[in-house]
């Protein structure tokens, strides 16, 4: 029998791994830089690498090494930014997750997903995940208000998804995977923390403070446990 009412997700390295955003990214950037195939690669070689090392300034990077490459005078770094974030990504669903949102529909609980993030760059994850048909709210935080004002660790958008399903606090969970901002707004609430630890994750660190969650789970298969056990 399940715990709760109400199981909300995170977006980035919950329902998906973020890596898989980011190379498809980097491919769209190539891309746009050049048609031949083997220099499209050549640039996405390059830029994995200079995400491994600084994943804060790829693109400026990008262009310091390509100074003398005349395909790249007519980019800036913003025209680079600007093409990887309104690109359609190449993302998808493991099956692991749709069997378990299948599975929490099927018990008849709510289902959402709140995420930071740009909404727009966010709303074309959500498009390629197919995730509106099989979700039963989303909130972008972005687009809440300005200048990243609900953004988490703000309850404001916990606070609305409380109210849209009529549940109660400690009827709803939340899993998030970065413990610097993901859980302070649902605890401070009474919603059940939930830290995911994907392996592949941008935030995925060996060492966790376990008391900052209520539960940690490293897979689907242990979260599916701690929805229904």
């Amino acid at each position: 029998m399940a715990k709760f009412k109400l199981v909300i997700f995170d977006l980035d390295d919950v329902i998906y791994s973020e890596i898989d955003y980011i190379k498809s990214g980097f491919q769209a950037v190539a891309n746009s830089i050049s048609n031949d195939k083997k220099m499209q690669n050549d640039l996405f070689v390059v830029m994995e690498k200079l995400f491994k090392k600084d994943p804060k300034h790829v693109f400026d990077q990008l262009l310091k090494l390509s100074e003398l490459n005349l395909d790249f005078k007519i980019h800036t770094k913003e025209s680079l930014i600007k093409i990887y974030q309104q690109h359609l990504p190449r993302i998808k669903l493991d099956s692991k997750v749709i069997l378990l949102l299948k599975k929490i529909r099927d018990n008849n609980i709510f289902t959402a997903i709140l995420s930071d993030g740009r909404e727009n760059s966010q709303k074309l994850k959500i498009k390629s995940l197919g995730l509106e048909s099989i979700v039963d709210k989303i909130i972008l935080t972005d687009s809440l208000g300005s200048e990243k004002k609900f953004w988490k660790p703000s309850s404001y958008g916990f606070e609305i998804l409380l109210e849209y399903f009529k549940v109660e606090p400690n009827q709803a969970c939340y899993i998030g995977d970065n413990l610097e901002k993901d859980f302070e707004g649902p605890k401070k609430l009474g919603i059940i923390t939930i830290l995911f630890r994907n392996k592949n994750g941008i935030y995925y660190l060996k060492k966790q403070n376990n008391n900052q969650c209520k539960y940690v789970v490293d897979s689907i298969s242990e979260l599916e446990r701690v929805i229904f056990n």
